[in-house]
């Protein structure tokens, strides 16, 4: 039996913990995204920082955020139509 005295609560700590430190390891080998190299670019130029540089990626997340809420707002609609017919 895995627990002991105290129930079930070593148990649970050492999930959460290789859970953790999985989650922890598991980020050392993610790729860098593109916008992500560009933002830390522009944070060590010698050049002033300025909205209008960032304001083609904030321009994709704005349109990708409308397509989702789009799409996710169809659904129901679609669920209904096909129900009906």
């Amino acid at each position: 039996m895995l627990t002991d005295r105290w129930g079930d609560r070593p148990v649970l700590l050492t999930g959460l913990l290789s859970t953790a430190t999985v989650l922890a390891g598991m980020a050392w080998f993610v790729a860098p995204s593109t916008a992500g190299v560009f933002f830390i670019a522009q944070a060590h130029a010698s050049v002033p920082p300025a909205i209008v540089k960032v304001a083609g990626c904030a321009g994709v997340g704005a349109i990708y955020f409308l397509v989702s809420a789009l799409w996710l707002s169809a659904g129901p609609l679609r669920r209904k139509f096909a129900s009906t017919h």
